[in-house]
């Protein structure tokens, strides 16, 4: 008697997950740390791109990173700036939104 044989289908390239990291609060003028994450398990090499989507424009230094950082701004009233973090492992692209509620400075 044969045994069947069982098929396990093929589901292809699965896309990573992705983490921004949790939303916060910063004073102006503080340096802030943006902590991403992302694992995949088919794919070994992941592309990092963080991108600002709303708030006051800030410089991201080695937007390219898991971890970029940006200079809080100095504003009269407190404003959110929201990133995107987007990652591809080549085929399959996922995004993933952090938030920074910004504290306006006392004049």
């Amino acid at each position: 008697e044969g045994h069947a044989a069982q098929l396990v289908p093929d589901l292809g390239d699965q896309a990573p997950s992705v983490d921004a990291g949790d939303d916060g609060v910063a004073e102006a003028g503080e340096v802030v740390q943006l902590v991403g994450q992302a694992a995949d398990s088919d794919s070994p090499s992941l592309r990092y791109e963080w991108v600002q989507v709303s708030g006051p424009t800030v410089t991201l230094t080695d937007a390219n990173s898991p971890t970029p950082s940006f200079v809080a701004p100095s504003l009269p009233q407190a404003s959110e700036v929201t990133f995107e973090l987007r990652v591809s492992d080549g085929t399959n692209v996922r995004t993933d939104v952090v938030t920074f509620q910004v504290q306006g400075y006392v004049v």
